[in-house]
């Protein structure tokens, strides 16, 4: 693959490091524009929604039974 500008991002990076079957580099003007539009791909993008710590990374958190009488 060609050597992409600086400002370009690889569509998508995978938040778990894993390398992708397609990918390609786009702006990131372009990259939040598909996240507006919910692109298929987002949803294990390390760029979602411009976060340090991806959605994908994110581990719930379980409710707990505490002052429950």
């Amino acid at each position: 693959m060609h050597e992409p500008h600086a400002t370009q991002r690889l569509c998508p990076t995978r938040a778990d490091g894993v390398e992708t079957l397609i990918a390609h580099w786009i702006a990131p003007s372009c990259c939040q524009e598909r996240q507006r539009t919910h692109y298929h791909k987002c949803f294990t993008c390390a760029h979602r929604n411009g976060a340090e710590a991806p959605r994908a990374r994110r581990t719930p958190v379980a409710p707990t039974m505490e002052g429950k009488d």
